[in-house]
């Protein structure tokens, strides 16, 4: 009796020393690479440390806790309380070695966590971030994340019910998650900020918050551009208000979002969309049907696209020139119908967009036909004032020889 006690004592001891977190990045791979060590414990690779514990930072802390920028070494469950001990954003807690990756490819995250099952929670939202700490292959050594500049360049709306968890593999012991590396970035290192936020996992005695999962690694992009976009970026934290979240929405940044004056669209401030009881002004910019197809460059895809979709199309549009040469300036009807223009949104959003990609595509298909239509009633309508302003003067000019 006095034995099975003993060792059932010691079996909990044992458990309490072997938390396993509910995620860490176990492996990583480049533009398809081999796979490479990640996290593993007391033992960093190519990303930063990985929590001792459940590993999630409440939403009550992600206004001002440091922990939200790449998690910390003791993040309490069970209570309502602020994660402390190790910040990994600290300039000691760096990764030992930068992954190559070449500007336009992917980089491939496995997700391991509980035995067999990988992330474990239902759904929730992706992102990723990135900073720039350098031109060197380690510039990131030794680089604070917390005063790291950061810009958005993936924001999957249910992306762990959606993709995440889609990709379970057993020979791997986790999920598998593309990240798509931007073309047009600056080459040099980054910091990589990969975010899982969980929804409806937290009890009532964890004061029943959203979960932000973030886990930090070292990249170096070859290839890119000599200089960065005008990409608006943010602090972390500072980046985002402590409190849930409507889980309709992504916290943050648009992606690949640029400053005021740039040219790609948010969200959160749509240019207005004409519409018949507005319509667009006449154009001489030609194009296909004769400029009938004006519209807003920048108009947004629809209110319910993914931030992808707007995203792409806005960077699109920038590129129309040479992808829709034929078209004029702001004719979105023209473009609608040019292949090389939806190829290039259908790719964009292939890299971009996960498992909205279908909704990506469906929600351009929608402002095409919308367009069209809309084109078509303002052609009828003015149709019918040219036939009015025809009538009346005809009527005037029966009227007045009957004067004479």
């Amino acid at each position: 009796m006095f034995l099975t006690h003993a060792v059932s004592l010691l079996s909990v001891a044992f458990m309490a020393t072997q938390v396993v977190g509910h995620t860490y990045i176990s492996k990583v791979s480049a533009d398809g690479g081999g796979w490479q060590g990640a996290q593993k414990k007391g033992h960093k690779e190519f990303f930063r440390e990985a929590p001792d514990n459940t590993g999630w930072v409440g939403s009550k802390f992600i206004g001002d806790n440091k922990a939200i920028v790449c998690s910390a070494s003791n993040t309490p469950f069970k209570t309502v309380a602020a994660p402390g001990g190790r910040f990994f954003s600290d300039p000691s807690e760096s990764a030992a070695k930068s992954l190559d990756v070449k500007a336009g490819g992917k980089v491939t995250v496995v997700t391991s966590g509980n035995p067999g099952q990988g992330f474990p929670h239902p759904n929730g939202h992706v992102q990723v971030y990135l900073a720039f700490c350098g031109d060197g292959h380690d510039a990131c050594n030794g680089f604070d994340a917390s005063k790291g500049d950061w810009f958005k360049i993936v924001g999957e709306k249910n992306g762990i019910q959606n993709t995440l968890r889609k990709h379970l593999r057993g020979d791997l012991d986790g999920q598998t998650y593309d990240i798509a590396i931007p073309k047009t970035i600056k080459s040099g290192s980054y910091i990589l900020r990969f975010e899982l936020i969980a929804f409806g996992q937290s009890s009532s005695a964890e004061g029943q918050q959203d979960q932000y999962y973030p886990l930090c690694g070292h990249i170096t992009v070859n290839g890119g551009a000599g200089t960065q976009p005008n990409f608006k970026v943010v602090k972390f934290p500072g980046a985002y208000k402590s409190g849930n979240i409507d889980q309709n929405t992504l916290p943050g940044p648009g992606v690949m979002e640029l400053v005021a004056g740039g040219t790609t669209p948010t969200p959160s401030d749509p240019p207005a969309t004409p519409t018949p009881s507005d319509p667009p002004a006449d154009s001489n910019t030609g194009g296909n049907d004769g400029g009938n197809g004006t519209c807003t460059p920048s108009a947004p895809v629809n209110s319910n696209a993914p931030e992808c979709a707007t995203m792409c199309f806005g960077v699109k549009i920038t590129e129309a020139g040479h992808l829709a040469p034929s078209c004029g300036a702001n004719d979105i009807t023209c473009m609608c119908r040019a292949t090389k223009f939806k190829q290039a949104f259908d790719n964009c959003a292939k890299d971009h967009c996960g498992g909205q990609l279908f909704a990506a595509k469906d929600s351009f298909d929608s402002l095409c036909v919308n367009t069209n239509r809309m084109v078509k009633r303002v052609a009828k309508r003015a149709g019918k004032r040219g036939h009015l302003a025809r009538r009346d003067r005809s009527l005037r000019s029966t009227f007045a020889l009957r004067d004479l």
